[in-house]
C-alpha cells in the first residue's frame, strides 16, 4: 500500500489490524467480524510489526528551562540536545505527534542523534537515507538541509569538536573486506579532509570543549567496554575513567 504522508495508511492498517476502532462500517477477517474473533485466534492469523518512524524535532523554552516539559511532553523521546542558547531544544521522537513543537526533518529513513552547531544555526545528525549513517545538517526551522558527511563509515554517535570547525566520530577502519578495529576520527567541516585520533576500538566519542579532551567507550580485554579520556589533538590517554566487567557507553560532559 503506497501513498502519501499523512493519507492514512498506518491508520488503515491499525483497523485492519483491530488496533484501532473504525469511525464507520465494520472490519471482517475470514467473513466474521473482526471484533468476534477471541485475541488468541486473531492473533495466529493476524501479524503486525510497526514501523520505525524517527524524526527530528525542535521545541522552544522558556528562560531557565522551564519549557522543556511542554516541548516534549508525551513523545517518544530518546535523544536530545540544548542550542548554544538553551533556548531550544532538538530531540528525537520516534512517533510523530502534535505539540508545540516544530519538525524539522523529514527524511524517508531514520533520522537519530541530533546536535546543534556551535554557532546554533544548523543541527547536525545521522541520517540512513543512502543506506548507511551519514551526517547531515538542517536549520532549526527545516531548512537549508545539507549532506555533510559521505563515505565516512561511522559506527556510533558523533559530537563536535571543542572549536566547532570539526565532527568527530568512531568509524568502521578500512581494509577491504577484512573486519578492522574502529578508529576514532575527526572530519573538517570546511575542507572535508579527515584526521585519525586514535586507532584502538574505539566507540561513542564526547567531546570536552574546555579541556580539548575527549572521553572514549573502548573495548577491552573481556570483552567489554570501558571509558578512556584521550587528548584530542594527539589522542594519547589521559586517564581510563573505568573498569567495568560490563558494557560502559555513551558518556557526556555536563555543559
Amino acid at each position: 500500500m503506497v501513498g502519501p504522508n499523512g493519507a492514512g495508511k498506518r491508520t488503515l492498517l491499525g483497523v485492519l489490524a483491530g488496533l484501532r476502532a473504525p469511525s464507520g462500517g465494520e472490519v471482517r477477517l475470514c467473513g466474521r467480524p473482526l471484533a468476534d474473533w477471541p485475541a488468541r485466534e486473531r492473533a495466529r492469523r493476524i501479524a503486525w510489526l510497526e514501523g520505525f518512524d524517527a524524526r527530528i524535532r525542535a521545541g522552544t523554552l522558556g528562560a531557565g528551562g522551564e519549557g522543556i516539559p511542554s516541548a516534549t511532553y508525551g513523545k517518544n523521546v530518546t535523544a536530545y540536545d540544548l542550542s548554544p542558547s538553551g533556548a531550544q531544544v532538538a530531540f528525537l521522537e520516534h512517533v510523530t505527534a502534535g505539540g508545540n513543537v516544530l519538525r524539522v526533518t523529514h527524511d524517508p529513513a531514520a533520522a537519530t542523534l541530533p546536535r546543534w552547531s556551535g554557532d546554533g544555526t544548523a543541527i547536525y545528525y545521522l541520517s540512513y537515507q543512502t543506506g548507511s549513517a551519514e551526517i547531515r545538517s538542517i536549520g532549526p526551522d527545516g531548512s537549508a538541509e545539507v549532506p555533510v558527511t559521505t563515505g565516512s563509515a561511522i559506527s556510533s554517535k558523533f559530537d563536535l569538536s571543542g572549536d566547532g570547525r570539526s565532527l568527530v566520530y568512531a568509524r568502521h577502519a578500512s581494509a577491504g573486506a577484512v573486519p578492522q578495529p574502529t578508529e576514532l576520527a575527526a572530519w573538517d567541516l570546511a575542507s572535508g579532509d579527515v584526521r585519525v585520533i586514535s586507532s584502538a576500538n574505539e566507540a561513542d566519542p564526547a567531546v570536552d570543549a574546555g579541556t580539548s579532551s575527549v572521553a572514549v567507550s573502548r573495548r577491552n580485554a573481556d570483552g567489554g567496554y570501558d571509558l578512556f579520556l584521550l587528548d584530542y589533538a594527539s589522542g594519547a590517554v589521559k586517564r581510563q575513567l573505568t573498569s567495568c566487567p560490563g558494557q560502559a557507553f555513551a558518556a557526556a560532559f555536563a555543559r
